[in-house]
Parts: C-alpha cells; structure tokens; sequence
C-alpha cells in the first residue's frame, strides 16, 4: 500500500511540474510576442518619422504622438548617436522618474 501511495505521488508530482512549465512557456510566449509588437510599431513608426531634421518641438510632437497611439509605453525619446537623450516625453512625472539615461 505504502509503495502505491509513493508512485501515485510521484506520478502527480511530474503531472503538476509539467503542467507548471507548460504554463510557464505559454506566459513566456505572450510576453515575447508583446515585446515583439512593440519593437515592431517603433520601427515602423521611425520609418515614417524623420527625427534628426526636426527641431526639438517637432520631435516632442512625435513623440507624444507616438505616446497616444501606444497606451503601453510610459516613456520615449530621441537619442543621438553617442547616447545621448536629445528629447523626452512621459506619461509620468519627470520628477519622480529615472532619467532614462541611466536605465538604457
């Protein structure tokens, strides 16, 4: 009977871990493919938007355009060649935030 209990645990136990992976691969999935799509409208966005002609209200005017149009991005900017943040919008407070420099 003890032997019995032991395998039909066992039995369960690789039921549950395989089922907790395959969870775990679906959530890895769709999380992908969000960050894909959003890859995705920036890119197609910039082939459109010419940033370095504009000046600096032009390209806040893209930019917040771009905010409007993609409810899950927080914060954008235009960054020059060395890294540099050329102009910022948010949807959050500037002050409260960390400046996106040192997060990219």
């Amino acid at each position: 009977m003890g032997l019995i209990i032991y395998f039909d645990y066992r039995a369960q136990n690789v039921a549950v871990v395989e089922k907790q992976r395959l969870i775990a691969q679906e959530a890895a999935s769709t999380i992908n493919h969000f960050i894909l799509n959003k890859f995705y409208f920036m890119e197609m966005t910039a082939r459109f938007v010419n940033p370095v002609p504009q000046n600096r209200e032009d390209q806040k005017i893209s930019l917040n355009k771009l905010l409007g149009m993609e409810p899950a991005f927080r914060q954008l900017a235009f960054i020059n060649a060395s890294g540099r943040t050329q102009t910022q919008v948010s949807r959050v407070s500037m002050l409260t935030s960390q400046p996106m420099e040192e997060r990219v």
